[in-house]
């Protein structure tokens, strides 16, 4: 055996050690996360301070990326998807009945995102609001991995 081909293979054999482990690490899973973690991912925030803002007055509601947020009153906000479950139309809300109904098949849901009225039988995701000042912070939990 050559020098050059000793030296190449001692190379390879090096790198093969160094490398190969450490990806093979990589595939497992870290045994220090608590499989009961959770974690808050920040989907939204809404600056309320403008006084035309329509989150200001009981009973308004905005829609932003598919999340409709609503001011129920006494200064609590709600915040689910805004799409129907059963058809996918963009759901509106009804303050005089607290609920929000679907113009495209006629199904009700609670403003806790419970299906009140079909044809949708899936409830609507509900996502975390919190307030800090005249900011609503907008957040959907998830189970970390």
């Amino acid at each position: 055996m050559k020098r050059r081909e000793a030296l190449n293979r001692l190379i390879i054999g090096v790198t093969t050690l160094l490398i190969i482990p450490s990806f093979l690490n990589s595939c497992e899973k870290d045994e220090n996360i608590d499989p009961g973690n959770k974690v808050s991912e920040v989907i939204l925030t809404i600056d309320i301070s403008v006084s035309s803002c329509i989150l200001n007055t009981k009973g308004g509601y905005i829609i932003r990326e598919d999340i409709i947020v609503i001011n129920t009153g006494e200064g609590n906000f709600v915040a689910l998807s805004g799409i129907c479950t059963h058809c996918e139309c963009t759901l509106s809300y009804d303050f005089k009945n607290n609920n929000l109904p679907c113009r495209c098949n006629g199904s009700v849901f609670s403003t806790s995102g419970g299906v009140l009225k079909g044809p949708a039988s899936k409830p609507l995701t509900s996502y975390n609001v919190s307030r800090d000042s005249d900011i609503l912070t907008i957040t959907q939990i998830i189970e970390a991995d």
